[in-house]
């Protein structure tokens, strides 16, 4: 494994961590965006180390997963595609209580172990 794929995957991890910190400080806005994060920079390891070059630079988990070549199972697609809407209502929201009342820990901790699951199943990928 290249060292520019390595460090990606290494980012995601920190980034998975975060999230599981947030969890447990009840910081449910943060879990996702730092969610969202961990499956992006994943899927630029895969980006990396499949095309040998520095991944795109967007946000968006659905173009990444097709730049990446991704043939994304349903759970993991249902999870790219849910980060996705929410990552801007969270990450900029117009009213933080709203917010919070959208992504309460009952719907935000459970993005953590399916954010797991995402980042073992793009491991595998890249061996």
């Amino acid at each position: 494994m290249d060292s520019g794929t390595r460090n990606w995957l290494r980012l995601a991890a920190y980034d998975l961590e975060t999230a599981r910190a947030m969890v447990a400080a009840e910081r449910t806005l943060y879990v996702v965006i730092a969610c969202q994060q961990a499956c992006e920079k994943a899927i630029k390891a895969v980006i990396s180390q499949r095309t040998s070059t520095v991944p795109p630079r967007s946000h968006d988990l659905v173009i990444l997963a097709r730049a990446a070549a991704l043939d994304l199972p349903e759970p993991h697609a249902e999870l790219l595609t849910y980060l996705n809407q929410s990552l801007l209502l969270v990450r900029y929201p117009t009213d933080l209580e709203e917010a919070e009342r959208a992504f309460p820990l009952e719907v935000a901790g459970p993005l953590v172990p399916k954010t797991e699951a995402f980042l073992t199943w793009l491991r595998s990928l890249v061996g």
